[in-house]
């Protein structure tokens, strides 16, 4: 549940980096979105004690589940079509 959270949170600000994300990713084109997570995220490996103190320094907040909640409303709204 944390690590889908955290990718949703993640997919927002990429998208703020990327606008054109949802058509990078439905052309199977991932490398300008890999580039993104390499910089905000794997190349720190485990350099931050912790998940919030890399969300914040990488994205100006900690975890936070406003981002999961419309996430999973779009998914579910559209899989169940209601």
């Amino acid at each position: 549940m944390i690590g889908s959270a955290t990718a949703a949170q993640l997919a927002y600000y990429c998208k703020h980096d990327i606008p054109d994300m949802d058509a990078l990713i439905e052309r199977g084109e991932f490398s300008h979105i890999n580039v993104w997570l390499t910089k905000k995220v794997h190349i720190h490996g485990r350099r931050y004690k912790s998940l919030d103190a890399l969300l914040e320094d990488k994205l100006g907040e900690k975890l936070d589940p406003r981002y999961f909640i419309p996430y999973l409303t779009d998914k579910y709204t559209e899989l169940y079509m209601c």
